[in-house]
C-alpha cells in the first residue's frame, strides 16, 4: 500500500474508505507494476553484465 500512497499521491484514508474490492484491485494493480519493474531491472542487469565482459 505504501507504493500506492507514494506513487499515486492517494492518502491512506482515501484508500481505506473505498470498498474492499476496490482496495484489492488497487493493490493487485500495484503488484503487477512492481513485478514488471523487477523483471525490467533484472533484464537491464543481465544486459549490462553481458556488455561488460
Amino acid at each position: 500500500m505504501h507504493e500506492i500512497f507514494q506513487r499515486q499521491g492517494i492518502p491512506p484514508d482515501e484508500i481505506f474508505s473505498k470498498p474492499r474490492i476496490v482496495q484489492q484491485f488497487m493493490l493487485s494493480s500495484m503488484i503487477l507494476v512492481l513485478e514488471e519493474e523487477e523483471r525490467e531491472r533484472k533484464r537491464t542487469t543481465r544486459l549490462n553484465q553481458k556488455g561488460g565482459r
